[in-house]
C-alpha cells in the first residue's frame, strides 16, 4: 500500500475537492500521530482513506450499505451521509486488505467516533475537522488545542461537533454521544 497509488486510485472517484481534503486529512493525521506517539503510517494510510467512500449520493450509498450487509439504523435513512463511513471502511478493506482493525475502525468511526477508541481512531476523527482547508467559526480554537492531552483534545473537538449540530438543528447519532460521555469520563474521573 503506497500513498501515491492509493492517492491515484481516488483520484478515479473522488471528487477533486474531496480527493484534496483526504490528502490534508492524510497529512494532519501523520503530524498528530508524530505528537501523540501513535504509528505515522497507519495514522497516514488510514486519513487519505478516510472518506473513499464519500463518492456515492444518498440513494446510492443506501443501496451500497445494503449490498455490503451494513445493518442501517433510521438515522441512517435520514442522513445517509453517515454511512460513509461504515461504507468507506468495507470499500477499503476489501481493496486492501493489509488493512489491520484499527485502521478499520478509524475509518469506520471517523464520522460519529465511537465508545473506547482507539488513538489512531481518535487522531483520524481529530484530523478530520482540523485539516488545513477546514473554514468554521471554531477551527482556529480547535487547532489551538493541539498538543494537549488526546482524549482531553478529542473531547473538545466532539463536544464543539454536538454544539454545531444543535446549533443548525441537525440529528445526532446516538454513537456520538455515547463516545462523547465515556471520553468525559474517562478523563475526569483521572482527576
Amino acid at each position: 500500500m503506497e500513498v501515491k497509488s492509493i492517492a491515484t486510485e481516488l483520484s478515479k472517484y473522488l471528487s477533486k475537492y474531496r480527493l484534496k481534503h483526504s490528502v490534508f486529512v492524510m497529512h494532519t493525521a501523520k503530524e498528530l500521530a508524530s505528537i501523540y506517539n501513535v504509528c505515522k503510517r497507519k495514522a497516514e494510510l488510514s486519513g487519505l482513506l478516510h472518506d473513499c467512500g464519500k463518492y456515492l449520493k444518498d440513494c446510492a450509498m443506501i443501496e451500497k450499505a445494503k449490498e455490503l450487509d451494513l445493518k442501517i439504523t433510521s438515522l441512517q435513512y435520514y442522513e445517509p451521509d453517515l454511512l460513509h463511513g461504515p461504507v468507506g471502511a468495507i470499500i477499503a478493506k476489501d481493496k486492501y486488505p493489509e488493512l489491520d482493525q484499527d485502521m478499520y475502525n478509524s475509518i469506520y468511526y471517523h464520522t460519529t467516533g465511537r465508545p473506547g477508541m482507539s488513538d489512531l481512531e481518535k487522531i483520524i476523527y481529530v484530523a478530520d475537522l482540523i485539516e488545513p482547508t477546514r473554514r468554521y467559526p471554531e477551527v482556529e480554537e480547535l487547532r489551538g488545542y493541539v498538543g494537549i492531552e488526546l482524549n482531553l483534545l478529542t473531547l473538545k473537538v466532539m463536544d464543539k461537533v454536538l454544539l454545531s449540530l444543535i446549533r443548525n438543528g441537525k440529528y445526532i447519532d446516538p454513537t456520538t454521544i455515547k463516545a462523547r460521555n465515556k471520553l468525559y469520563y474517562e478523563y475526569y474521573s483521572k482527576e
